[in-house]
């Protein structure tokens, strides 16, 4: 009798013993997700991954844990080993939401979009709530070519956040590729009441306003984008084609030159150029600037003379 007792005592003891330990084992893991988390906030990978390997440390299935040093690599670009970590984590758990994102994004960075295409579908199917989700999709069917696909999921999450700055600046993308105008004008017009301050939201709204042909508009775009990034090379050479279209060679002449600051071989301002010089009669110059294209690529030599027959064409309208 004594002996049982004493054996009922040596396993209670144990018992106790384990679930001490277990809980221990709890509470180091989460003193070490609040770690990882607050490190993750502050973008202090290097801390962060290494309290979730003192995680996997302890609990080498911890789907968490997992999960977010997959994401760590990811970002620093530690390409095999985030594939690595997420795989794992998916194994895990193939219907989290969040997983799905991440492996979305990571294949989006690899370019492979039909595996981020497969992943960001499956994210916004397991969570239908998050516009995250459907807009990331959105892009990747933008990126090769599927825009009914793309303004789809994209209308579906602008509805569901309609405050979302990238959810109104992706859809306007989507409308101005379908060449629906007058609808990426109305979400491109809803960035700057929401007080944008992105320079490639301007050119590409200024690019739209141009295919309206409300060029005073597309012209003030235009500057405000080079006034966002000085450097901006493209909204330049734009901006210069603007002004080309409405008989301003000076100012077209200033723009191309500018262009050409910023890159001495950006050969569309060259190009551009010795169009302008031709339609403001300055015929040296434009036959010296076509003589120097076609030493370069006679295609150039001909785009330079197709903008100039353009140009006329429109002014004799």
């Amino acid at each position: 009798m004594i002996m049982r007792k004493a054996l009922f005592i040596l396993l209670i003891s144990n018992l106790m013993l384990v679930m001490s330990a277990v809980a221990g084992v709890e509470d180091s893991i989460k003193v070490y997700n609040q770690k990882a988390g607050g490190a993750m906030l502050s973008d202090n990978y290097e801390k962060a991954e290494h309290n979730y390997k003192q995680i996997l440390r302890l609990d080498s299935t911890n789907f968490e844990a997992l999960r977010n040093l997959g994401v760590i690599y990811s970002t620093t670009g530690k390409k095999n080993e985030a594939k690595k970590y997420l795989d794992k984590a998916y194994l895990i758990k193939q219907d989290d939401a969040q997983l799905c994102n991440n492996l979305g994004a990571y294949y989006s960075n690899l370019r492979n979009v039909k595996k981020a295409i497969q992943f960001f579908k499956k994210a916004s199917q397991y969570d239908s709530t998050d516009a995250l989700y459907l807009t990331n999709l959105g892009q990747e069917y933008l990126k090769v070519g599927q825009i009914t696909q793309a303004i789809n999921v994209l209308y579906r999450g602008i509805k569901l956040d309609p405050m979302k700055m990238y959810i109104r600046f992706t859809l306007a993308k989507a409308y101005a590729a379908n060449k629906q105008f007058d609808s990426a004008e109305v979400y491109f017009d809803q960035c700057f009441k929401a007080g944008t301050a992105d320079p490639k939201i301007y050119f590409m709204a200024a690019s739209v306003k141009r295919d309206l042909n409300k060029l005073e508009e597309s012209q003030k775009l235009f500057g405000k984008a080079i006034m966002l990034k000085p450097g901006y090379i493209d909204a330049y050479q734009s901006l210069g084609i603007l002004f080309l279209r409405q008989n301003v060679i000076d100012s077209a002449v200033y723009c191309f030159k500018q262009a050409l600051d910023i890159d001495t071989t950006y050969y569309k301002a060259l190009i551009s150029l010795g169009a302008a010089y031709a339609l403001n009669k300055e015929y040296e110059k434009a036959d010296s600037m076509l003589y120097r294209l076609n030493r370069i690529d006679t295609l150039m030599g001909l785009q330079m003379l197709s903008i100039i027959k353009s140009i006329n064409a429109g002014n004799s309208k």
